[in-house]
This record gives structure tokens, C-alpha cells and sequence, in this order.
């Protein structure tokens, strides 16, 4: 598994590494290489935090007719937790069923039972939302599945406006839609680094994207050519989106290195 390392700039004076894992989109055993291969890379480092944002499923085909399957699965999930803490935000695809017709037909029920209920109760696993933790200190992580920004849903995200400004916040939601429209209305502007997996928008959504991208606030790694902006970064599924911004940026998993300030500077100029 080929992983992407970002270093983003942390206001705290010890840093914090972080993997980022979106879209993995399991359906079968026929996937399960690719979990074996994220074990082996945890496993070969240290992480402070695993972040999972989103589509973890394909859809909830294996929670119904494939129970080998979701045990391969489950014992997935159980080994992540062991090795670091991992907090879990939802996809659409996750609670989704579809039929014969490739209709979306919204499965909740088995999503909870089979699996979500399931994996809280693992050691290690963090199923939140709407809520924010600290999980390290200096360091918070927000976790929001929204998807439908409304006057209600604005008033229970207003904590994401009280996050102390000296601290390294991040957070995670599925839906590059949902982070946009919380940036437009100043929800994140105590936001150090938000993250999402889902990018199926369209091309006026991106030219939206890209005026939220102040000039100012761009800076090109130089190396991997990839645009990192620290109010608004995008992982996983990311395809539609660097049709507009760069092509090389489709990624499923990542590192991140929150790394003090200072030394970022001192890197940079060596």
C-alpha cells in the first residue's frame, strides 16, 4: 500500500502523526487483500490516531449475505483499535443497499446492528458525531456525518465556533459538501485541517471550492505536487475533484504529520 505523507502545521510544541483512511468501499473477500495490506503498514509504525472518513462499505450487501465477510471485517476494525486509538465517521455508502436496478435503498438498520454497534463496543474504536474529542494533548478532533446543512443541524454544530483558538483542531466529515457550506458560514474558522472523503461534485461546486482556497493560504508541495490547504484538505475519493485542482492527487490513504510550526520552518529552509 502506497502511502502520502502532508505535513501540516500544529500550534503545539510536540507533534502528533496521524493515517487517514477513506472510501474503502469493502464488498467482498475479494477485498480483503487490501485490508491485510493497511494492517501490515499499522503495524510497521507508530500512530498516535487512525482516522476513518467514510465508506468504510461498499454497501450493506456483506452485513447481509456474506458473513465471512463482515467477520473478516469486524476483526479488521478490532485490530486498527488495538494498535491505535481510531475514530469512525459515515459514508452514504455504508448504511446504503442496492438492488438489482443499482437503486440506493437506505439500510440503516443492518448498518447499526450489524456492524456500528458492533465496533463501539471494540477497544480502541470511537463511533461519535456532532461531538468533539481531545485526543491528544494540544490536539481535537471533530467528527460531523451531516449532510443536510439546515438551520437545526446549525445550532447543534455551533461547538465547532467555541473551539479554543491555541489548539490543533481538525475534523472529519464525509462529505466535501457538508465542509464547504460549514467554511462559507465561518464554522471552521478555528479549523486547522478539515478533511473529507467523498468528492462525486460537480464542476461549478469546484470553482466554488477553488475561490474558498485563498491564494494566501495555498502551498504547493513541491515534491508530490499536490495542493494542501490547511483550512480545507480532501482525501479518499477524490477523482471528480482534481479534474479541477491536480490530477495527482488521488489518494485512499495517508499520513499526516502535525509537526510543530518551528520546526516545519527549519525543514523548509535546510
Amino acid at each position: 500500500m502506497k502511502l502520502f505523507t502532508y505535513d501540516i502545521p500544529s500550534k503545539q510544541k510536540e507533534g502528533m502523526k496521524a493515517l487517514v483512511i477513506s472510501d474503502l468501499r469493502y464488498y467482498s473477500l475479494n477485498d480483503s487483500e487490501k485490508l491485510m495490506d493497511i494492517i501490515m503498514e499499522i503495524n510497521a509504525q507508530e500512530y498516535d490516531a487512525i482516522f476513518l472518513v467514510g465508506n468504510i462499505l461498499d454497501s450493506t450487501f456483506p452485513l447481509n449475505f456474506d458473513r465471512k465477510a463482515l467477520d473478516y471485517l469486524l476483526n479488521f476494525m478490532r485490530d486498527l483499535g488495538n494498535v491505535a486509538p481510531t475514530y469512525v465517521a459515515l459514508g452514504e455508502h455504508d448504511y446504503t443497499y442496492y438492488d438489482k436496478n443499482k437503486q440506493a435503498i437506505e439500510d440503516k438498520q443492518a448498518f447499526y446492528e450489524k456492524f456500528l454497534y458492533k465496533i463501539a463496543a471494540f477497544s480502541g474504536i470511537k463511533v461519535i458525531d456532532r461531538k468533539t474529542y481531545k485526543i491528544k494533548e494540544g490536539y481535537t478532533l471533530s467528527i460531523i456525518n451531516d449532510t443536510n446543512i439546515h438551520e437545526e443541524t446549525l445550532n447543534k454544530l455551533e461547538f465547532l465556533r467555541k473551539l479554543p483558538q491555541d489548539m490543533t483542531n481538525t475534523l472529519i466529515c464525509h462529505d466535501i459538501k457538508t465542509i464547504l457550506e460549514l467554511s462559507k458560514l465561518g464554522y471552521l474558522d478555528n479549523m486547522t485541517l478539515s478533511i473529507s472523503g467523498d468528492n462525486n461534485i460537480s464542476y461549478r461546486q469546484l470553482k466554488v471550492l477553488g475561490r474558498l482556497l485563498d491564494d494566501k493560504e495555498r502551498r504547493l508541495d513541491k515534491e508530490n505536487k499536490l495542493l494542501i490547504n490547511p483550512r480545507i484538505t480532501t482525501f479518499g475519493d477524490t477523482e471528480g475533484l482534481l479534474k479541477y485542482v491536480n490530477p495527482l492527487f488521488y489518494r485512499t490513504s495517508s499520513v499526516i504529520n502535525y509537526t510543530p510550526e518551528e520546526e516545519l520552518t527549519r525543514i523548509k529552509t535546510k
